[in-house]
């Protein structure tokens, strides 16, 4: 008798769901597929909140637009059309020696002390895994692995 009762109620909502979903399942399906779909890349001077979002590739202080050339101020990497954003000017990234706050301003990809350099050797100074070349620092020392 359960069976029947559950049976007989599971076939009346497929059928008004499938009802309903007929005449509200058009405008769902267009919303859905949107979601899912490749949306066209906006023109220069649209509003953007990433690069992916523009034809051009950047997203320079949320507009749509080309990169900025070397001497300009910029606010992340990606700003930049040498992709390096260092000290809030676009310019090339530092050489070993010369002054540094991330990583990513140093050619290296290693700025260490406020100072870019080459990735430690075994027993060489570190403060970071990242900055031994085999990724082990402990007590402010590149330890070996084995």
């Amino acid at each position: 008798m359960i069976s029947k009762i559950f049976i007989d109620s599971w076939a009346k909502i497929y059928i008004l769901t499938l009802s309903v979903g007929l005449v509200v399942g058009q405008n769902r399906h267009q919303e859905f597929m949107s979601l899912i779909r490749d949306v066209p890349c906006k023109p220069n001077g649209e509003y953007c909140g990433t690069n992916v979002q523009c034809c051009s590739g950047y997203c320079v202080d949320f507009v749509c637009g080309p990169c900025k050339i070397d001497g300009i101020w910029c606010a992340v990497n990606s700003d930049c059309c040498s992709n390096f954003c260092v000290g809030f000017t676009c310019g090339p990234c530092h050489e070993n020696d010369k002054w540094c706050a991330f990583d990513s301003d140093c050619c290296s990809d290693h700025c260490i002390g406020f100072v870019c350099s080459d990735c430690q050797p075994e027993w060489g100074g570190c403060i970071f895994d990242k900055d031994c070349c085999n990724k082990n620092c402990y007590m402010f020392l590149c330890r070996p692995t084995y």
